[in-house]
């Protein structure tokens, strides 16, 4: 998780925070969205050639406070190429060369969460701050400011989109691929 300081303190009062994670998580889960015959971004370290045997099942490494609607069946991925490069260049490489596959992601019928499509920003930071409180045992003031942060300034960068896996090999294009780090 990125390093938060007091400099990215919501300039609004926030609400409190949700009672339960339950309720948070059911929360986000309403704002699911079904969709069709819609196309998204992904980027990954695996070749065209594993990627074109088994697509992509879901994100089975879990980060610490990451949230995962889909559970072990997310699949991240961005709304368009341009955000989905911007997330490669954003992630801290520690100076270690990496090779990224670039992928489309063409889905006919699923579901999908986009943080940008909930309006109301409070109440998915509180949702958030919620979740992160759970995850990492902290503050309600230090888990508001890591959501605040996250829907405020990550989400909106990279245009991060879960939608729920599998998405199978005839499903996926291969776009190219490029080093990043050192």
């Amino acid at each position: 998780m990125p390093k938060i300081t007091t400099s990215h303190a919501p300039s609004y009062m926030p609400l409190s925070l949700y009672r339960s994670k339950a309720s948070a998580q059911n929360f986000l889960l309403s704002n699911i969205h079904s969709v069709e015959n819609t196309t998204f971004y992904r980027a990954d370290t695996r070749p065209p050639e594993v990627i074109a045997r088994s697509g992509f099942a879901g994100s089975a490494n879990a980060i610490p406070g990451e949230i995962r609607l889909f559970g072990n069946r997310t699949v991240f991925a961005s709304s368009t190429f341009e955000d989905c490069r911007k997330f490669i260049a954003m992630i801290d490489h520690e100076n270690i060369p990496g090779e990224y596959h670039f992928y489309k992601l063409y889905i006919k019928k699923g579901e999908s969460f986009n943080f940008d499509s909930i309006m109301d920003k409070a109440i998915l930071i509180n949702a958030l701050a919620t979740l992160t409180k759970e995850e990492f045992v902290m503050a309600d003031s230090e888990a508001m400011l890591y959501a605040h942060f996250a829907v405020e300034e990550y989400y909106p960068k990279v245009k991060v989109v879960q939608v729920k896996g599998p998405v199978d090999a005839e499903n996926i294009h291969y776009l190219g691929s490029a080093t990043y780090g050192k």
